[in-house]
This record gives structure tokens, C-alpha cells and sequence, in this order.
């Protein structure tokens, strides 16, 4: 694919993740925040898929000429109800009994299709009608309506209890508008009142608890079951604890204390996840790119493992789990690390501005690489064990050979092009001379390093990343023998008949400074 090509499908990815409500499919693990917690009645599977043309081999699906009202969610914010303690905000909080309490309510027109006249949406709570919305007027293509701050005083009427409540809304309920699907107008937020007002906290690891949690990585490693399948050999939790315990140690901070959905789901689900992601890409398009959606869709329906994306107003990382735990644990480490840099950089992010560029992505894959390097250095270090060590062999030669040049006509380049930015980032930016120093010395950067490069490649802003790696590349002349050099020097002549390797960590422990 073009990196033209390449460059839409990342702003439209970025639209989809901003916009769209993607359904929650089954049997998934879901981080709940706080007390509030989401659930859906809509079938994950994609709607309408029958509706298609096969274009040189790839499925598209046929443009509908009717809009689509749904749950909506704005960006950073916890819609489509949304249940505060305050006005002006557009976050949940945890309701207590007897306060005022002040609802939002989001609706999104999914389509390029825009909506000429007004529509209804009724509010529920615990199954009961006690409130109607009414809309009045057009709806623009990819529009929201919002109605904010409203129902304090019904809310307050209610008399609600402690415990469990049910908000619920129904858009559109006569069926006025005439839409490309109807089944997904119904949204419900399970929201549990508390009697006295909570305090929130934030999630901390002890040494003992860090060293009992990592210290099970080895062992898992060993045995590596498959995460989720019909041979289940690991709970979803251990895996998430395990990613979070490393990050931790890493940045001194969980990532479940930050506005990220953890998702591992099993092939299909993951495979439904993707599809319903590109449904919403096509229907947010004007056909221009249709095919190049249908290419890259089913790319990732094939080839991917993981993916980091903008959903429900928050970042979503989402892993197929339906492989081994190295696999799992590593993918969801890279993609989490793609989440912080959204968290922690958001101008980096696909869409952010026009500057978004082949070497823009290749940067966020450049950290998210090193972040990964990082993470299991941390556990190497804390289990005590040898998960990056590699036998010295004529075809680990020849591996780390064929990965010292990059083809940009291959694959997804920006990956290959993110390993080359790592080392010569730090072996001709002068402000990483101390990192530079280090790994001359003793052949790799620490883990801390690693983190302080990763830190340090979030600093760029958009619009002069191009000219970055530009300069960047323009040294690996310079530098490809040295680096060559280095990745050799840590194979190791070894021969005991006990000695593990991990080759799902051979890139990890033998491609990134």
C-alpha cells in the first residue's frame, strides 16, 4: 500500500476512534472504572455485512443512501449518558445518594447521510420511562446532539437508594427516521449510587507485590499456554497484572488508573472488533478509499495482533489472545505503550493535524518498540531470569543481517523503519550522548534508558518529525556496521542442554539498542 494510502487510513482510523460506538463483543475481560460501569445490548457482529461488491478480490460493502443515529461519544468524555456530580463536565462520577446529580446525553449521525428532521430520544431508569428528549431541526453528517447538564431535579425526585440503578436511552422510539440500521438506537449505563461520597485512588504496587507478580513470568514463559482457547492455561487477569506490574516499575504509574480500555479477546471476537471498526471507517467515507479500507481490513484480519485505537471517547487497546502468552504479553506491553504516547503526547496522534507523515507513524512505533524492550528488561531483572539471551548460531547471523537494511515497499515499513530511528537516534542525536555512551559500553541500554529514549522520542512534535528522521537516516551509513556489530555481541556461545530460548523475544532482545 502506498504511503499516501497508508496516511488516509490512519486519520480515518483516528475519525472512527473518535466517533464511532463500536459495540462491546462477548467473553472479553473489560477494565471497569470505578463503580460505573458500561454495558450494551447490541450484537458485536457487523450489520448489514451481506451488502457487499467484490472489487479485485476484496469485499466492499455497498453504500447506503439512508443516515444511521446512535449512541454517540465525544472525545474524552464517558458518553453517551454521562452522570456527574457537577455541571460542566463531561465525565462520570459516582453519584451519591441524596446530592444533586446532572446527566449528558450524546447522540452521533454515524453516516455522510445528514438528518433534515428532528427526532426524539426517551430516557429510562431501572425500565421505567421518565423523560423524552426532543431534538428539534437538522442533523449534519457526522453530527452530534448533545443535551448536557439536564434531569437534576427528576433525578433528585426519584428518591434513588444505594446500589445499582439502570440508566437507560432509546433513540428515535416512533421510528421517524428511516436509517440504515435500527438496532443499534438502544444504549443502557449500569450506575451504582453510593450512600457516602467516595474518595478515588489510584492503583500502587509494593516491592513484594511487584517482585510475586513478575516473578511468575519465567515459569509462564516455559510453559506459554495458549491465553484464550479451548486449552486456557493462564487467567486474563494475570496477563493484564503482569503488563501493569512492568509499566509500573517502568513509570511509576498503572496504566489502569488511566483513561485506556484493556481488551483480550478470542480470535473471533477480535476479528468482529476489527470488522465492525472498518464498517464504521467505510460508512464515514465517501467512497474515495473504499478499496484501500477493504486492503487494509483484511491485512489486519490476517496479519494482526493487537491494536491501539480511539473508541468511546477513550483510547482502546484491544489483543488477540487466542495466542501463546509471549505473544499476548508482548502485544499488549506495545500497545499500551502506543496508548501512553497518546495520553502523554496526543499531537503525535494519527489526525491530530496534517503533518501526520509515514515517519510521524514510524516514531509512535519506534517508542512503542523500545517501551516493549523496556518492559522486559524490567521482568528479566526482577524474575532473575535469561528471557533475552540468544545462542550465537550461523542463522542468528544471518537473521540480524537481513534486518540491517528495511525495503519501504514491504510489509508495514513503518515498523522496520521504527527499529533503525531507536539506534540512530541514539547514536548521532546529541542530546541522548549519555545513551549513546552506554550502549558503546555495555552493548545495550538499561531499562531505565530505554524508558528515557522512549520519554525523549515523545518530545517531538509533529511537525518536525519528517525533518527528524530525515536527518536520522541520513546517518545510517555511518552507523549500520556499528549497529550490526552490537546486535552480534550479544549472542552468546552457550552450550548446555538446559539453556532456553524465547524466540518470540528474539527482535525484542536482539533488533532495539
Amino acid at each position: 500500500m502506498s504511503n499516501s494510502r497508508v496516511a488516509i487510513l490512519i486519520i480515518l482510523v483516528f475519525m472512527v476512534g473518535t466517533y464511532s460506538c463500536s459495540e462491546n463483543p462477548p467473553n472479553q475481560y473489560e477494565h471497569d472504572f470505578g463503580e460505573v460501569a458500561v454495558t450494551k445490548t447490541n450484537s458485536l457482529a457487523p450489520q448489514n455485512s451481506s451488502q457487499t461488491v467484490t472489487v479485485d478480490g476484496f469485499e466492499i460493502p455497498v453504500s447506503s443512501p439512508l443516515p444511521n443515529l446512535k449512541p454517540g461519544w465525544l472525545w474524552e468524555t464517558d458518553g453517551p449518558i454521562i452522570i456527574s456530580n457537577q455541571p460542566d463536565t463531561l465525565l462520570d462520577e459516582i453519584p451519591v445518594v441524596g446530592s444533586k446529580v446532572f446527566l449528558d446525553i450524546v447522540v452521533f449521525n454515524g453516516t455522510l447521510i445528514p438528518i433534515e428532521s428532528g427526532f426524539n430520544v426517551d430516557i429510562f431508569f431501572d425500565d421505567e420511562k421518565i423523560y423524552s428528549i426532543k431534538f428539534e431541526g437538522s442533523t449534519p453528517a457526522t453530527g452530534f446532539r448533545t443535551s448536557m447538564d439536564i434531569m437534576s431535579e427528576l433525578i433528585a425526585s426519584l428518591n434513588v437508594t444505594p446500589g445499582e440503578h439502570v440508566l437507560s436511552l432509546q433513540i428515535d422510539p416512533e421510528n421517524f427516521i428511516e436509517e440504515v440500521d435500527e438496532s443499534d438506537n438502544f444504549f443502557e449505563k449500569k450506575i451504582t449510587w453510593s450512600a457516602t461520597e467516595v474518595q478515588q485512588t489510584t492503583t500502587k504496587y509494593t516491592n513484594d507485590d511487584l517482585d510475586t507478580i513478575l516473578s511468575t513470568v519465567p515459569r509462564l514463559i516455559q510453559a506459554n499456554p495458549i491465553v484464550l482457547g479451548e486449552d486456557q492455561g493462564i487467567d486474563i487477569q494475570d496477563v493484564i497484572d503482569i503488563a501493569d506490574a512492568g509499566i509500573f516499575l517502568l513509570t511509576g504509574a498503572s496504566v489502569l488508573d488511566q483513561r485506556i480500555r484493556i481488551q483480550i479477546l478470542d480470535r473471533q471476537d477480535y476479528l468482529y472488533r476489527l470488522e465492525s471498526t472498518f464498517n464504521d471507517l467505510f460508512a464515514l467515507n465517501d467512497g474515495t478509499d473504499f478499496l484501500a479500507l477493504a486492503q487494509e481490513r483484511d491485512f489486519q484480519k490476517k496479519y494482526s495482533l493487537g491494536k491501539k485505537d480511539r473508541l468511546e471517547g477513550m483510547v482502546d487497546v484491544m489483543v488477540d489472545g487466542s495466542n501463546r502468552f509471549d505473544v499476548v504479553i508482548s502485544t499488549l506491553v506495545h500497545e499500551l505503550a502506543h496508548a501512553l504516547q497518546d495520553i502523554l503526547a496526543p499531537w503525535q496522534t494519527e489526525g491530530r493535524d496534517p503533518n501526520n507523515s509515514l515517519e510521524l507513524m514510524a516514531v509512535r512505533e519506534a517508542q512503542a518498540q523500545q517501551f516493549e524492550r523496556a518492559f522486559w528488561l524490567v521482568v528479566n531483572d526482577v524474575s532473575g531470569g535469561n528471557l533475552l539471551r540468544f545462542r550465537h548460531t550461523k542463522a542468528r547471523d544471518v537473521y540480524i543481517n537481513s534486518n540491517a537494511s528495511f525495503d519501504s515497499t514491504v510489509g508495514y515499513y513503518q515498523h522496520d523503519l521504527g527499529r533503525a530511528i531507536q539506534w540512530l537516534a541514539v547514536l548521532s542525536d546529541g542530546n541522548l550522548k549519555p545513551l549513546k555512551i552506554e550502549l558503546l559500553e555495555n552493548g545495550e541500554l538499561s531499562y531505565e534508558s530505554g524508558f528515557r529514549l522512549f520519554e525523549y522520542l515523545l518530545t517531538l512534535k509533529s511537525e518536525e518529525v519528517q525533518e527528524y528522521v530525515t536527518g536520522l537516516l541520513s546517518t545510517f551509513d555511518d552507523h549500520s556496521d556499528v549497529i550490526v556489530a552490537v546486535q552480534k555481541q550479544r549472542l552468546v556461545d552457550i552450550d548446555m542442554p538446559d539453556f532456553r530460548e524465547y524466540s518470540a523475544l528474539e527482535d525484542v532482545g536482539l533488533l532495539m539498542p
